[in-house]
């Protein structure tokens, strides 16, 4: 579960890695990138009952951490940066 705040820059995860909640701040341009991904995308992703997921795959679905992991595998390697690693790689502790 994540909740937004959009003013204080921050996204609370609920229970994430290790069943660890974790606050984690977010620059201005995610913000506004998240902003106009739920102005515009999302509402044309969600199919049935909307539980409140934030990322939605094409068919409505939550996106799971493995698949989330293999899309920044993905971009990571299209970007050319030597790293392979996960999304953890953008955690800081």
């Amino acid at each position: 579960m994540v909740e937004l705040d959009f003013d204080r820059h921050t996204l609370f995860v609920r229970e994430g890695k290790g069943r660890k909640d974790r606050m984690i701040p977010i620059g201005e341009r995610a913000v506004r990138w998240v902003m106009k991904y739920l102005d515009e995308s999302r509402p044309h992703l969600v199919l049935g009952d909307d539980d409140g997921t934030l990322f939605l795959t094409t068919t409505g679905e939550s996106i799971t951490p493995n698949r989330m992991t293999q899309l920044v595998r993905g971009y990571i390697e299209a970007s050319g940066v030597p790293n392979k690693d996960s999304c953890h790689v953008f955690r800081q502790e």
